[in-house]
């Protein structure tokens, strides 16, 4: 499966196996090129759509993912062929990046300080798999080389993706 992802060279390529066990009704496994990884929203949907254009029944699937046993659903759809639904794990909310953390994340996003002023807060948080959600920021290939090295999750695991959110105060 490694050696297909990393072939395909897409950020993420999911794999549809037969359950493991009865508490679950597939078991699904997530690759990015270089790595495994333990669940990926963005492949879960993909794989699922693909498997309602070829005759899966609408409904609620259990799939197997490194992140546990995690419900999609399937809803037949005649504008676009199906809408796939994912369920996720309660988010957790890891730590706040302050003094050099933070400044090497702005390096490595390309944004000055003034640009997070009025966001809050930035915070590791995770369903299962760190997220990302930056949609002002256009991150330098070379910046984020650079830097990235310095917000990894485990070694070998890939790294802390962003997550802003508004601080406390409703900023």
């Amino acid at each position: 499966m490694q050696a297909i992802a990393r072939e395909l060279k897409n950020s993420e390529t999911a794999f549809l196996l037969p359950p493991l066990r009865p508490d679950h009704d597939a078991h699904v496994r997530f690759f990015t090129p270089t790595t495994e990884v333990p669940i990926c929203g963005h492949a879960t949907v993909s794989a699922h759509y693909v498997r309602a254009l070829e005759g899966a029944p609408a409904g609620v699937i259990r799939q197997l993912t490194g992140a546990g046993v995690l419900s999609v659903e399937i809803e037949k759809s005649p504008e676009v062929g199906a809408r796939i639904w994912m369920t996720q794990k309660p988010a957790t909310f890891g730590r706040i990046l302050t003094g050099e953390q933070r400044r090497k994340l702005l390096r490595a996003l390309d944004l000055s300080a003034d640009a997070l002023a009025t966001v809050g807060e930035v915070q590791v948080v995770s369903t299962g798999r760190a997220v990302r959600r930056l949609s002002s920021s256009q991150p330098t290939g070379r910046a984020w080389s650079r830097s990235a090295r310095h917000f990894r999750r485990r070694p070998g695991r890939g790294g802390w993706p962003p997550w802003l959110r508004p601080g406390r105060s409703g900023a």
